[in-house]
């Protein structure tokens, strides 16, 4: 196996890490990392190395999901998108699990985390807060700006995005996506695979695959996962 330690030369005391993903994700995660963490990238691990790939990442070592040559200890950093209601990532996560990656979370330095119910490959990203007694599935994002109330429960291969509010003891279900600036009050429940758009609130109990879009939460009577293929997203 490659031990990238001997390959690499690192400056300080900063550790390798590879980043699932080599999309825009992987990117804005890259970048963070090279700004306030204890890492550096040192590789992508992916299915086809030009899919999808940006340019910043091209010149970066790629190793393939299905042939862990590498370094056993190295860890590994979720870092695909939202696409399908999380589901890719979800199903990319299950893969690198099943072959023997060393998936880890990773918390920015400048995150407020007041809690250790952090489960496996997430990423909790730069200004967001996450109060005590909350607890976040595995794979799961928190973008930056993102918050968190006390005793939350959110679910696995979820997505929230910058702005958003969970109030305290609010239920996410997996697989669902929460919209820049939208918003679940306190002791309310949303189901899994649900698309909560932007800037909208919610105050009732969601099922499953519910959609609410918009500042007036409407509820329209459409799946959500349909609705988020027929967008692209």
């Amino acid at each position: 196996m490659m031990k990238l330690k001997q390959t690499y030369t690192v400056t300080g005391n900063r550790k390798p890490v590879l980043l699932a993903g080599n999309g825009i994700s992987a990117r804005i995660l890259k970048c963070t990392l090279e700004h306030e963490s204890e890492y550096y990238v040192a590789g992508v691990v992916g299915d086809n190395k030009q899919a999808g790939q940006c340019s910043d990442l091209a010149d970066l070592p790629f190793f393939n999901v299905e042939s862990r040559t590498i370094d056993e200890d190295t860890p590994v950093f979720m870092a695909v998108g939202y696409s399908g209601l999380n589901m890719r990532r979800a199903e990319f996560f299950n893969r690198l699990c099943s072959n023997g990656w060393n998936i880890e979370s990773y918390i920015s330095s400048r995150a407020i985390v007041l809690t250790e119910g952090i489960g496996k490959g997430c990423l909790i990203m730069p200004s967001s807060v996450i109060e005590p007694g909350a607890v976040v599935g595995a794979d799961t994002v928190v973008w930056g700006g993102a918050y968190i109330s006390h005793d939350s429960i959110i679910g696995s291969h979820c997505w929230l995005a910058s702005g958003c509010v969970t109030g305290g003891s609010a239920k996410i279900g997996n697989h669902t996506f929460l919209g820049i600036n939208s918003s679940v009050v306190n002791d309310i429940s949303v189901g899994a695979y649900n698309f909560i758009g932007t800037a909208a609130s919610v105050t009732k109990n969601t099922g499953d695959r519910d959609l609410v879009l918009g500042p007036k939460s409407i509820r329209p009577a459409w799946d959500a996962v349909e609705f988020a293929r027929s967008i692209g997203f």
